[in-house]
């Protein structure tokens, strides 16, 4: 967000959703661990669900359900078939919330800039008129 000026509610939700983008990253990594692991997998299976469960509590909160449902699918898929299956499962998972939340997040710095242009334009009709 370096450079980029946004309104109170638009740098809160940016913020977030760089926390979201850093967890995915997590899970991704942690995923990898999943993968090679042949003895106590499972470990690194119930902190991917969790950390998926915390992203769509939060979501939720921030009233973002599209990225809640997105994580709480995931974390349904992770529980679902093979060790192998549950890997190929959360890697392409987790890489498409990270594309899911980066399109937001461009979407947030877009519709803000273009609030603050009509905010402009408004002011300049409203002074103009004299």
């Amino acid at each position: 967000m370096a450079g980029i000026k946004l309104s109170a509610k638009a740098a809160e939700e940016y913020d977030f959703l760089e926390a979201v983008t850093r967890k995915c990253e997590h899970i991704s990594s942690l995923v990898e661990q999943y993968a090679s692991a042949n003895k106590g997998a499972e470990i690194f299976l119930s902190q991917i669900t969790r950390t998926l469960g915390q992203v769509r509590q939060q979501a939720m909160i921030k009233n973002l359900g599209f990225v809640a449902d997105h994580a709480g699918m995931l974390g349904v898929a992770a529980a679902r078939g093979s060790q192998l299956q549950r890997a190929r499962t959360i890697r392409e998972g987790a890489s498409s919330l990270k594309q899911l939340v980066e399109r937001t997040m461009k979407a947030i710095v877009d519709t803000d800039r273009r609030e603050k242009g009509q905010k402009a334009e408004e002011k300049l009709a409203a002074g103009g008129g004299h």
